[in-house]
């Protein structure tokens, strides 16, 4: 029995052997198409190892449990399958034909890829479903496989299956492994419109790195729409990328940022543009119906990594997609400054102002060697933060980084022995509890400091290593090791929150209020106004920004406000109305559900509950299934809360910005996504 297959070697006639992804790979090649070689490792074997490990029953009668209303029964299930796959071996005749096969294809690096018999079909898409093991070494590829395998049975996937009334479909997974095209440039086209249906339009978004970044959401990529019977570009809107995700040293994938300079310029040229629609058009012309295909560009030569059918496509058409600029300059006592958008995070005031007090300390300076102390911050609140930081000062520290790590490798690495010697004074404290530490000024100078050695500065190295091809082991080893095992959040978590919380206590607060205090505060003395404050804050923190160099910290006043609205974008002073992109039309009323986290256990959605997030993962598919309608800071119109509110029909807001800062738990909010609007109804 023959359990792999060249990719060369199949067709759309062999997906219930290939999966849907590794048929239409085939397809593509046959045709003419530009694929990376590979094979596959066909349903026979995934059969194969369930039969040997006789885990078909087990499996059969774990599933039978599930009420996919119910949501623990799903996650149940799911964690005992996957298990049980883990758990088991692949059967010594599977594993060496994937190893010689692998050894044919003469790649040190291969992606691999899940590719279900029922995906990609004209009904199904599985956008996500399923998993992707990207830039992986032979070394890794069994263990790659067999994750593909287990992927489903994944809570999404399940999820998925009953969603799809597939329950009692027969499913297998095939698995693509497939030569990994290290891509300066990638992204989605889609040969019809997915939004406004328009079928004289194919609709390109393009991103650095690899593609990966797009459809996780991750990234705003630029997107460009093409007249198919002009081949003619009628809109263009190129976004910021900040970061990209690319090759890790070793196998793997890692964010790396990117110079506002490079990060500005768009992905792809004009000429660019037009080839890749071209490419688009034949292919859609070699199928016979609109296609949403997976794209790279590496070495000026053009690389299809998917294609399927476009699933949602319904008979009308909706109104294009709302244009949106961003003001990049903030003026503060007549000083433009540039700000770069940093990141975005589901942090506390207690927790963003320790994170400021690591790129504002002494430490950063002295060990890096900047030179400018004026650090500035802008942070856009309340329940998610999105910092901002002025460009000059992010490129410092992204010059130190370089230059350390090129010229001073002996100072690299007595920084990299002080942050284990950090950690190791850290662990002493943790088993002792906070009540041992002698006073505060103690904890947070060992925070800030192992912040800074042991999490920090092998950060911005550990990126460095790859992209100035620096190869000393050791250093790398030690770096990796203490980003590893950091023990930063759990000492903040430990150590620094029960102090405050003992603080708020001391005021006759709350001591969840704790979380309402600056790191700042906690140091200072005199704690006369930090009632006050506490009770202002409670009213609604929105806006802080800081000059450490010039001790100066302004909070949600209006001018600062204002101007962030500007900078934002937002249509209306109070941020009662959000702009955004239209990922699938429809008008919806509920209450707002606000999830700042990839870990859905235990939260549970009426059918009017509209899911607020700073993106879409598949983690959340539990969560995007019960929701009648989605908001998302972030993505594009290939993201993947894009593909799945078009799958699922459920209308969907993407890239509004501050969705998660402005929209609180429990509001009543209306989600237009035929004019791309959120409105705030009704304040919880």
């Amino acid at each position: 029995m023959a359990y792999v297959r060249r990719i060369s070697a199949l067709s759309n006639t062999n997906v219930s052997v290939a999966g849907g992804k590794g048929a239409s790979l085939g397809e593509m090649t046959k045709a003419g198409i530009p694929v990376p070689g590979g094979f596959v490792v066909l349903t026979d074997a995934f059969e194969r190892f369930m039969k040997a490990a006789n885990l078909h029953a087990e499996v059969d009668a774990i599933l039978s449990t599930v009420d996919h209303r119910a949501i623990h029964t799903v996650e149940n299930a799911s964690e005992k399958i996957e298990s049980l796959i883990a758990a088991a071996d692949i059967p010594d005749d599977i594993a060496e034909v994937i190893h010689s096969e692998y050894a044919k294809m003469k790649a040190t690096y291969v992606a691999v890829r899940s590719s279900a018999t029922a995906e990609d079909s004209a009904e199904a898409a599985w956008a996500g479903q399923l998993e992707t093991h990207l830039n992986t070494t032979e070394k890794d590829v069994l263990t790659n496989v067999k994750k593909c395998w287990a992927s489903l049975f994944s809570p999404r996937a399940i999820f998925y299956r009953f969603e799809k009334n597939m329950e009692k479909t027969k499913v297998s997974v095939a698995v693509v492994v497939q030569e990994m095209v290290e891509s300066e440039v990638s992204g989605i086209a889609f040969s019809v419109h997915p939004v406004t249906q328009d079928r004289n339009q194919i609709i390109i978004e393009a991103g650095f790195g690899l593609g990966e970044a797009i459809v996780s959401g991750s990234i705003t990529p630029d997107s460009f729409v093409i007249r198919k019977d002009t081949d003619t570009i009628i809109d263009t809107q190129i976004n910021l990328q900040m970061k990209g995700l690319f090759r890790k040293k070793g196998g793997g994938s890692e964010w790396r940022d990117l110079q506002k300079t490079d990060g500005e310029k768009p992905a792809l040229t004009e000429k660019e543009v037009k080839e890749l629609a071209s490419l688009v058009s034949k292919i859609e012309k070699h199928y016979g119906f609109p296609v949403d295909i997976e794209w790279a560009r590496s070495k000026s030569r053009w690389f299809i990594l998917q294609s399927r059918p476009i699933t949602t496509l319904g008979a009308t058409v909706a109104t294009e997609i709302l244009k949106r600029g961003v003001v990049k300059k903030l003026t503060k006592n007549s000083t433009d400054i540039d700000w770069v958008h940093y990141i975005t995070r589901p942090f506390t005031l207690l927790g963003s102002s320790c994170w400021r007090e690591w790129y504002g300390s002494k430490h950063i300076i002295d060990t890096l060697g900047v030179t400018n102390s004026e650090a500035r911050f802008l942070e856009v609140y309340p329940d998610v933060v999105r910092y901002y930081r002025e460009k000059t000062q992010m490129e410092s520290l992204q010059v130190a980084a370089s230059d350390i790590v090129q010229n001073d490798p002996k100072k690299l690495q007595k920084i990299f022995e002080r942050g284990n010697a950090l950690n190791t004074a850290a662990e002493k404290i943790l088993k002792k509890g906070w009540k041992a530490v002698p006073n505060f000024e103690t904890a947070m100078d060992l925070v800030i400091e192992m912040a800074i050695h042991a999490t920090v500065v092998p950060f911005l190295t550990l990126a460095k290593f790859d992209e100035l091809q620096v190869t000393d082991k050791a250093l790398r080893d030690t770096a990796e090791h203490l980003r590893a095992q950091s023990l930063y959040p759990r000492f903040f978590a430990e150590i620094v929150t029960p102090h405050a919380e003992c603080l708020a206590k001391k005021l006759g607060a709350d001591p969840h209020d704790a979380s309402l205090l600056t790191v700042q505060e906690l140091r200072d003395k005199d704690i006369s106004q930090l009632e006050y404050r506490i009770h202002q804050r409670k009213k609604g923190l929105r806006f802080i920004y800081t000059y450490v160099g010039g001790n100066e910290t302004v909070e949600w006043t209006k001018s600062i406000e204002a101007e962030v609205l500007k900078m934002e974008n937002i249509t209306k002073k109070h941020t009662d109305i959000l702009e955004g992109k239209t990922a699938f039309r429809g008008k919806v009323v509920g209450k707002a559900r606000v999830v700042l986290t990839d870990n859905p256990k235990g939260i549970a959605f009426d059918k009017n509950d509209i899911l607020v997030s700073i993106n879409s993962t598949p983690a959340l598919m539990p969560l995007i299934i019960q929701c009648a309608a989605m908001v998302t800071d972030e993505g594009g119109i290939s993201c993947h809360a894009a593909i799945v509110s078009r799958e699922l029909k459920k209308p969907c807001v993407m890239s509004t910005k501050l969705a998660t800062s402005v929209i609180k738990d429990g509001d009543t909010i209306e989600v237009d996504a035929n004019k791309g609007i959120v409105k705030v109804l009704k304040r919880a």
